[in-house]
Formats: C-alpha cells, structure tokens, sequence
C-alpha cells in the first residue's frame, strides 16, 4: 500500500459527520481502505499512520449498519498482525 494513500484514506476516515454527510461515501472508503489490506506490511503501515483510531471511531459514532460492519472488519483485519 503506498503511504500517500493510507494517509488520504485515513484523513478521509477522520472526517467530522458535518465534513462527510453521506454514510455511502464513508462506506466506500472503508471498502476501498479494507481492500488495500491485503499484506502484513500494509496492515503495519496502515497502524503506523494512525488507521486504528478513526476506524475505532466510526464503531463508537455510526448510525449506519453497513458503516457499522466495514469499520469492524477493518479492525479485525488490522488486529490480524
């Protein structure tokens, strides 16, 4: 995964209800984010930006059960390091 990516993906992640309304958008980046975790290293690189706290995040604050799912999945993928 290259760096760049993981941060604008994470950046996106991050982003306020005010900043991205749309669950569809946030659902999509964590398919696109979720997909991106394929290897070790890029479970490791994704951690080391900083992955783990807005993914943790949308778990505590979503309405959205397809948010709700991806952003687990992303965490257990993660946890899988």
């Amino acid at each position: 995964m290259h760096a760049v990516h993981d941060m604008q993906l994470i950046a996106v992640l991050a982003l306020s209800a005010d900043d991205l309304p749309e669950e569809g958008d946030r659902a999509h980046a964590l398919r696109v984010f979720l997909g991106l975790l394929t290897t070790q290293e890029q479970k490791l690189d994704a951690i080391a930006e900083g992955a783990c706290a807005p993914v943790t995040a949308l778990v505590r604050t979503t309405s959205n059960a397809e948010v709700l799912s991806l952003a687990c999945e992303t965490l257990g993928s993660l946890s899988q390091v």
